[in-house]
């Protein structure tokens, strides 16, 4: 129990910091366009 726990909060840890990456991708490249104008 304790160990499938730690490995649903290391799965969602890990989604998370995929989701905040994507994120500041999207962010930085929209900042590109802006520029670009």
């Amino acid at each position: 129990m304790v160990r499938s726990l730690d490995g649903l909060k290391n799965h969602l840890l890990i989604q998370a910091r995929g989701m905040l990456l994507d994120i500041k991708l999207r962010l930085s490249a929209m900042n590109y366009q802006t520029i670009d104008q």
